[in-house]
């Protein structure tokens, strides 16, 4: 999955810019013995803190259109 720029700020400390990471991050969701891939995110970093958060790719592929 190809990372997209993403305007804003931070939704940790508010403040920007953000920078798109590349990375390939596996997310897992687990509720007591049950466990499922969590697919279709995007990483990003804050410049400013370094706080790590993932957006839904669908999120911001609507929101540059």
């Amino acid at each position: 999955m190809d990372s997209i720029a993403l305007n804003g700020k931070c939704p940790i400390c508010g403040q920007g810019p953000l920078r798109a990471l590349p990375l390939e991050y596996r997310v897992t969701a687990t509720k007591g013995e049950y466990s499922q891939h969590v697919g279709g995110l995007l990483a990003y970093q804050c410049t400013q803190e370094g706080h790590i958060f993932f957006v839904r790719a669908k999120d911001v592929e609507e929101s540059v259109a």
